[in-house]
C-alpha cells in the first residue's frame, strides 16, 4: 500500500503548476473532458475510461469496476470510508475539483458523495467542486456563478447565507438551517453572488 501511494504521489507531483484535478466515478456522464495539463484520477468504476484519457491513475476497491480492472492503488473492500472519501483524503494540494460520474442512480451513494465532499470542504480553504456543471459545492465565502434558470442552494450544516445579484429571490445575512427548503427553487438570470459561513451546494437546473 505504501509503495502504491508513493506511485500516486509521484504522478501528482508532475502537476505542481495547477490546483485543478479531474475525478471520474462509476456512473455514465455525457461531457468528456480531455485536458492534458491537469491530473486525472479514476475512482473504482471510473477506471473504465482510463485508456481514453491522456494520462491518469486509478484508485478503488473494485466493487463497481470490471472484475479484471487494474487499480494503481487497490483499496480493501472492508473499510470505514468510501473510495471517493479515501481519494479526497490524499488530494489536499488541489482546490478545484471536476467530478464526473458521481451523480445519479443510487441515492444512498449520492448522499455519501455529498457528505465526503462536505467533509473535505470543512477542512480545506477556498475550494470548489464542479459536478458535471449541474452541482457546485464550495466553501468560498463570497462565491459568484453565472446561470440562467432555476437553482437551489443547500448547506449540510446550519449557516448564515446571503443571496444577491441577478436572481428573483434574495437574502441578506439570513440564518439558515441545514437542508432548509427556504433556498429551494430560485431563478437566476445572470450573475449570482452567494455569501455563506459554511460549505454550500448549488444545484442548477
Amino acid at each position: 500500500m505504501k509503495k502504491k501511494r508513493e506511485h500516486i504521489a509521484k504522478y501528482l507531483s508532475q502537476f505542481k503548476e495547477t490546483k485543478k484535478i479531474n475525478l471520474y466515478g462509476p456512473l455514465e456522464f455525457k461531457t468528456f473532458p480531455y485536458q492534458n495539463e491537469i491530473p486525472h484520477i479514476c475512482v473504482d468504476g471510473g477506471s473504465r475510461i482510463l485508456k481514453s484519457l491522456p494520462h491518469g491513475m486509478s484508485i478503488g476497491d473494485g466493487d463497481s469496476s470490471e472484475p479484471d480492472a487494474f487499480m494503481d492503488l487497490k483499496l480493501s473492500k472492508v473499510k470505514n470510508i468510501s473510495d471517493l472519501g479515501f481519494t479526497l483524503s490524499i488530494l489536499k494540494d488541489f482546490n478545484e475539483f471536476n467530478l464526473y460520474g458521481f451523480i445519479g442512480k443510487r441515492l444512498d451513494h449520492q448522499l455519501a458523495n455529498f457528505g465526503e465532499i462536505n467533509i473535505h470542504l470543512q477542512n480545506a480553504q477556498d475550494t470548489i467542486f464542479n459536478l458535471e456543471n449541474k452541482i457546485i459545492a464550495t466553501n468560498i465565502n463570497s462565491f459568484k456563478f453565472e446561470h440562467q434558470g432555476l437553482f437551489s442552494i443547500f448547506s449540510l450544516t446550519d449557516c448564515t447565507l446571503s443571496i444577491q445579484g441577478d436572481c428573483q429571490y434574495q437574502l441578506e445575512n439570513k440564518p439558515i438551517s441545514k437542508l432548509s427548503s427556504l433556498t429551494l427553487s430560485n431563478i437566476a438570470f445572470g450573475t449570482v453572488l452567494v455569501c455563506s459561513n459554511a460549505p454550500i451546494f448549488i444545484f442548477k437546473s
